[in-house]
């Protein structure tokens, strides 16, 4: 009898043992589960981290008044410590300018009916002056898309096609092109229009089936257009570029929309004016990639990079 109840405290005491060696392995599993967790989500904010500063190196950047006082500030520093016309200086210079300027670009675009008449076929301006805007890529009277970015959303190579429809509510796919109706514009030089669409397959005036593409031209002086690649909405908004939306026969190519000529001189362009200029060669001369931008003389004291609206209206 004794050896039976020994027996059964041992088996007890074996199948205690084994209980709690099963909820120990359990329990390890759950810790190294929750490290493995913890560690993947800090790697994915390590990798958006460095994918977001990739991307706000990439015009257009988000407009920021503290980034431009700073990288002003560089730039007296390096001439402080450098010289004026230092290499770094000239680096300091160069990193302001690009800033500045291309932190508010601009795009043209023109809408192409073939339905109309030979001569006629480009569509009345769309006036977007009443359209909300929270991301910085928007429409006024004067055939421009105006670009620049109060969010990162819309920054770098998110800057595309697709956000400009969402704010002015014109649209082109592969099957439409959606002109929104819109109010005369407050000079009157844009009239009142009203919504439209235009559809793919629609016959021309020439007789011909139109089709539904996008046409960009590299800038205002480009004779010959490409057609980008992939959806309408998803082709990236680039400084000084030209794109048609047409309805256009296979074969045909769009002329250079009229108000493309507005690009020479947006009139909302940003001027790149850093509290120090450095090297004397420099002062007056065109900064590249904008024909309206200038760098200004040392008398030139101001900075003036767009910065994010606390609501939607500004522009």
């Amino acid at each position: 009898m004794a050896t039976t109840a020994s027996n059964k405290k041992v088996a007890r005491a074996a199948s205690a043992g084994g209980g709690t060696s099963r909820r120990q392995t359990s329990t390890s599993w759950g810790y190294y589960g929750t490290l493995i967790g913890i560690s993947v989500v800090g790697i994915a904010l390590i990798v958006g981290s460095i994918i977001g500063a990739r991307l706000d190196r990439k015009p257009p950047y988000v407009g920021s008044k503290p980034r431009a006082v700073k990288l002003n500030a560089a730039v007296a520093s390096a001439v402080k410590k450098h010289g004026a016309t230092s290499k770094e200086a000239k680096a300091a210079q160069a990193v302001y300018d690009d800033y500045v300027v291309n932190q508010h670009v601009h795009a043209a675009y023109g809408t192409w009916d073939c339905t109309q008449p030979k001569g006629k076929e480009f569509l009345p301006l769309v006036n977007g002056e009443n359209d909300p805007d929270n991301t910085g890529v928007h429409a006024h009277a004067d055939g421009l898309i105006h670009i620049h970015p109060f969010v990162a959303s819309v920054a770098g190579s998110k800057a595309t096609l697709g956000k400009f429809f969402n704010t002015t509510g014109l649209n082109v796919t592969a099957k439409e092109i959606v002109l929104p109706a819109k109010l005369a514009s407050a000079d009157g030089k844009v009239a009142a229009t009203k919504g439209r669409t235009i559809k793919t397959d629609t016959k021309c005036a020439s007789g011909k089936t139109g089709k539904i593409r996008v046409f960009l031209f590299k800038s205002a002086k480009d004779t010959k257009p490409s057609e980008p690649l992939g959806k309408p909405k998803d082709i990236p908004l680039k400084a000084n570029e030209v794109f048609v939306l047409a309805l256009i026969e296979d074969g045909a190519t769009p002329r250079m929309p009229p108000n493309a000529t507005a690009l020479e001189s947006p009139s909302d362009a940003v001027s790149a004016t850093p509290t120090s200029s450095i090297a004397p060669a420099t002062l007056g001369s065109t900064v590249a990639g904008s024909t309206a931008t200038t760098v200004a003389g040392p008398s030139t004291t101001k900075v003036s990079p767009i910065t994010a609206p606390p609501t939607s209206l500004a522009k």
